[in-house]
């Protein structure tokens, strides 16, 4: 039988469903580490952002609506804040709270370019 825990991000209003199964033995941290490519306009804040495509939606959603309401630092041009692509990686790890619940720690988040090994 399988139960869905609910993960949440204190702060952050993150809510993830991640499977479990009823016998398993006692939880333990979950680590994942994800990429986004990210569009930010001249204030910093996100207009587009895209998945590397290995998250689960019960995942990735609630990840993405929290870093739409985060203000990054835009690339600048002479000077002045200009829309910016950028890569964002995070590492996040969920941790458990007693019985079904996880909470969402975000470890690590960074910016920058990225290498693509096709």
């Amino acid at each position: 039988m399988i139960r869905v825990l609910v993960a949440t991000a204190i702060g952050l209003g993150i809510f993830a469903a991640v499977p479990a199964f009823a016998d398993a033995a006692p939880a333990r941290p979950l680590h994942l580490s994800n990429a986004w490519q990210v569009s930010l306009d001249a204030n910093g804040k996100v207009v587009a952002l895209q998945d590397s495509g290995k998250l689960d939606a019960g995942v990735r959603v609630p990840l993405e609506h929290a870093i739409r309401e985060w203000t990054f630092e835009p690339g600048r041009i002479d000077g002045q804040p200009a829309p910016t692509q950028t890569t964002l990686t995070l590492d996040v790890t969920f941790v458990p709270k007693g019985h079904d619940d996880y909470r969402v720690r975000i470890d690590d988040a960074r910016t920058g370019g990225s290498i693509d090994i096709a």
